[in-house]
């Protein structure tokens, strides 16, 4: 009979302990305007269990007692709720913060020859060695000056007539147009 009587309130104080996992109706709108945010994502934290909202922001989800579930969608906040049996309601809704992104200006010109795309490719790879080069536009000569030695005044002439004659080269290498069909 104490057998009976252990198995009995063993079984009232066990059963309960169980989380009764209950079938709950779930509709994630803007906080703002109350319009569906659809494919919201709804996780259960400490569970391996998400769901995903249609494109009405309905979902069905199976919960228990003091799940805390984890909400985000695209573009909105993430937000975090904690279930609770004490409130059952037909469709319990879950109001979502959305974000303001602001992304930077985009200016799109059309070109409409092949001349005008040669050009803006060409003003494009300059901006881009300059951006490499600051103060490219002042440079006329080495950044350091040569040692005095023992060098004439021709010589010197010709060294640097050399020198920038190896900068074009090398400018005109690096700005080559590449074939447009």
């Amino acid at each position: 009979m104490k057998q009976k009587i252990i198995l009995i309130i063993f079984l009232f104080l066990y059963l309960p302990s169980f989380a009764q996992q209950t079938k709950q109706r779930v509709k994630v709108m803007q906080n703002d305007s109350s319009i569906a945010v659809p494919y919201a994502n709804i996780l259960i934290k400490n569970k391996s269990q998400a769901f995903i909202c249609d494109e009405h922001g309905y979902a069905m989800i199976d919960v228990s007692n003091g799940d805390t579930l984890i909400i985000n969608s695209v573009g909105y906040f993430s937000t975090q709720l904690v279930y609770s049996t004490n409130t059952v309601l037909p469709v319990w809704r879950i109001y979502l913060v959305q974000k303001n992104i602001q992304l930077k200006e985009v200016t799109i010109k059309g070109i409409s020859t092949k001349e005008d795309l040669k050009m803006a490719i060409l003003r494009m790879r300059i901006e881009e060695k300059q951006k490499d080069m600051p103060g490219l536009k002042s440079y006329h000569g080495p950044l350091k000056r040569p040692a005095a030695g023992p060098m004439s005044p021709i010589t010197m002439i010709y060294e640097s007539q050399w020198a920038k004659k190896q900068r074009a080269k090398k400018w005109s290498k690096s700005l080559v147009m590449p074939s447009i069909k």
